[in-house]
């Protein structure tokens, strides 16, 4: 039985740890990049993020009870069935939120409203562009954005 040279195995560690420090800078550039927009999005902090019941609530509601915050809060929800929305605001930041799915948004500096796009990846199109208020949001199926009150 033949054996392996251990420089066969020398070469096959150094190209793992190459992959694993190529995809540690990645990461870290993703964060940083992050970190220098105005926008951000917020944990959910209770429940699971896979469901849309109850389906009565308010994005005021959403933020008060899932996130617990009382302003500087911008919600979404999703209920396209085939395509996540990207929701790009006015500095450029860009988040996307997934089907079925809720998210909450806050800015850096506290503002009443501010502009957003939300674009459907799926159908090609915006389906949204205007103003979205603190503590009301959006609520958006695959053709369009109505308040979320």
């Amino acid at each position: 039985m033949k054996r392996s040279t251990p420089s066969k195995y020398v070469g096959i560690c150094l190209l793992a740890l190459s992959s694993v420090f190529s995809l540690s800078s990645q990461a870290i550039a993703i964060k940083s990049s992050d970190t220098t927009q105005n926008v951000k999005p917020l944990p959910i902090k209770s429940g699971s993020n896979f469901s849309l019941s109850p389906r009565f609530m308010t994005g005021k509601e959403f933020c008060q009870t899932t996130l617990g915050l009382k302003n500087n809060c911008f919600p979404f929800q999703n209920v396209s069935s085939n395509s996540y929305m990207n929701v790009t605001f006015d500095d450029g930041a860009v988040l996307s939120v997934p089907m079925f799915q809720r998210k909450g948004f806050s800015q850096k500096t506290y503002t009443v409203y501010t502009h957003v796009t939300v674009y459907n990846p799926y159908a090609g199109k915006t389906i949204y562009d205007g103003k979205i208020y603190d503590m009301v949001g959006l609520f958006c199926d695959a053709d369009h954005c109505t308040p979320w009150n």
